[in-house]
């Protein structure tokens, strides 16, 4: 997660009960932001259903796409594993730890210690969130190629894999009137679950299916 010296105040008891207090304050506000006043929507809510721990996926499309995956889960407070330059600095690095996100390795030395502390994180019932594609791509409607890193941590824990898609619509009603761009819509699908005890072939197997479950989402 973060290693070293750096950022260990986020193990400081003080620091994780402000988190929570922050997370819990923020996320509706930040939501309320996005939906209301950009009109933002979110479905497929009923396939959260149940759901203990699991990796979840999803194209990135929009600075804000984020705040809706944390909304779709709230109260629950999701992972986001981010690019290390977002959180280096102790600003916006602790806004951004206060928002559930954690490094990701920055060398191939730390890869295996990343990868543990998601899978403890895991089996302690929480959510992690990849944006597999990498990159942001603003307002794109194609998939680019997926990194391994979810898929590879949905079979390692042998987790539910949850595919998600962010697509943009033209404003309805009330929004036509000042919005020119379009409205997000973010799309929850249907759990993937492990299909092989081999961690390999559940990875590549899984990874497939998402890919192909988010392209028919966007198309939808």
């Amino acid at each position: 997660m973060i290693q070293g010296k750096r950022k260990e105040y986020y193990r400081v008891s003080l620091f994780l009960f402000a988190a929570r207090i922050f997370y819990t304050a923020a996320i509706p506000v930040l939501l309320f932001w996005v939906c209301l006043f950009n009109g933002a929507r979110i479905t497929g809510i009923q396939n959260l259903k149940g759901i203990h721990s699991a990796v979840t996926v999803c194209n990135h499309v929009h600075k804000m796409d984020s705040v809706l995956v944390a909304a779709a889960f709230y109260p629950r407070k999701l992972v986001f594993p981010t690019v290390p330059k977002k959180i280096d600095k102790i600003f916006p690095g602790v806004f951004f730890n206060l928002l559930g996100c954690v490094s990701v390795p920055r060398t191939f030395s730390e890869t295996q210690t990343f990868f543990g502390e998601m899978e403890k994180l895991l089996d302690e019932g929480r959510i992690v969130h990849f944006f597999p594609e990498g990159f942001i791509s603003p307002y794109g409607a194609e998939i680019h190629s997926f990194k391994r890193g979810a898929f590879f941590l949905a079979a390692k824990a042998h987790v539910p894999l949850l595919p998600m898609a962010v697509s943009f619509h033209e404003p309805r009603g009330f929004y036509k009137l000042f919005k020119r761009k379009p409205v997000m819509c973010l799309v929850i699908g249907e759990q993937l679950k492990p299909v092989s005890p081999d961690a390999k072939e559940d990875e590549r197997m899984r990874m497939k299916d998402a890919c192909e479950r988010i392209t028919e989402m966007l198309s939808e």
